[in-house]
């Protein structure tokens, strides 16, 4: 998958939903960091996803993507 595709999954979804969609499309993504361990759409969460460049991540604050 492409950055560019990675980039308009993370836009059209909440950080819940865009996590969903990496797992059931089998691409690896790693949780960098989260203020709610219970609920990824509260607060921050920033993702480091396969494909994209080295030291880029995705960021989503109260499940809205917020840019990289």
């Amino acid at each position: 998958m492409t950055k560019k595709e990675i980039i308009t999954a993370a836009y059209q979804n909440n950080a819940v939903d865009f996590m969903k969609f990496l797992w059931n499309s089998r691409i690896g993504y790693e949780v960098l960091y989260q203020d709610n361990l219970f609920d990824d759409n509260d607060g921050y969460c920033n993702l480091s996803v396969a494909g994209m460049p080295e030291g880029e991540s995705i960021l989503f604050f109260d499940g809205e993507f917020q840019g990289l």
